[in-house]
């Protein structure tokens, strides 16, 4: 519950109230035995090392994570896991095993309707972006956002429409850029909660 609370401060740009909820939830699983609550905490602590550039920290916990995950048959466990292993990979310079990483998330999240596999989807977008270009990054970001749509991960749908607006920007298409910039600000003013990100580093 701790680790599901931090999750929607972040959403809610409450970073202080994130990692009080994280060191919550980390302080109940220390010293535990394996297990499907521990394996979930280090999954997303692995995650928000990643968020925040601590690196090494996020490859270990995410691999102590993902070997957790496979041992108790977790899916949901794994493809998170593997979303955080890729996703740094990619910035420590290991594109290719990181996109490889990234794509096995997606294999094992779409086998298991689970619905972080948009986010998944999400990162290589991200990260194909800047190694591969603009235009495969678009069509994985449309991915993403259809599989966001089907497994109702609303948070990484309303994301990765900000991403897709930038991304048509840079693919030319300003007309369709600036209605959906349009839109965006309406929603936004009208009070919707809605992440957007810089181009090519839209890690979520």
């Amino acid at each position: 519950a701790c680790a599901l609370l931090a999750e929607a401060w972040w959403h809610g740009g409450q970073s202080g109230r994130q990692r009080v909820a994280l060191e919550q939830a980390q302080e109940l699983v220390r010293g535990r035995s394996a297990s499907p609550a521990v394996a979930r905490v280090l999954a997303q602590t692995a995650r928000y090392a990643m968020l925040a550039a601590r690196y090494d920290e996020a490859i270990a916990i995410g691999r102590e994570a993902l070997r957790m995950a496979d041992d108790l048959r977790l899916d949901e466990v794994a493809c998170s896991a593997l979303n955080s292993i890729g996703t740094t990979r990619t910035h420590l310079g290991e594109a290719e095993a990181g996109i490889a990483d990234l794509e096995r998330a997606i294999e094992v999240g779409l086998a298991a309707n689970i619905p972080d596999t948009a986010r998944a989807y999400n990162n290589l977008a991200a990260i194909l972006w800047s190694v591969r270009g603009v235009r495969p990054a678009y069509e994985t970001a449309l991915r993403a956002r259809e599989v966001a749509e089907r497994f109702g991960n609303s948070a990484v749908g309303r994301f990765t429409e900000g991403v897709l607006t930038w991304m048509r920007y840079e693919l030319g298409n300003w007309e369709e850029a600036l209605r959906d910039a349009d839109a965006l600000i309406a929603e936004s003013e009208a009070g919707a909660s809605r992440a957007s990100a810089a181009p090519g580093i839209s890690s979520l």
